[in-house]
């Protein structure tokens, strides 16, 4: 997420999003990133990965 943090203002920037819609972006970039991840390490003992 450290990744996600650092370079997506970057590429926001890079597209030519700017001021509130880029702010949203972002945030919404962000939550998703988490809720990945969350969901991978509620996940991490689940028999089905372990094949």
């Amino acid at each position: 997420m450290v990744t996600c943090t650092i370079r997506m203002p970057r590429v926001m920037s890079a597209v030519g999003s700017t001021g509130r819609n880029r702010r949203q972006t972002i945030k919404k970039v962000r939550h998703a990133a988490e809720r990945s991840s969350s969901w991978l390490w509620l996940r991490r003992d689940d028999a089905a990965w372990k094949k």
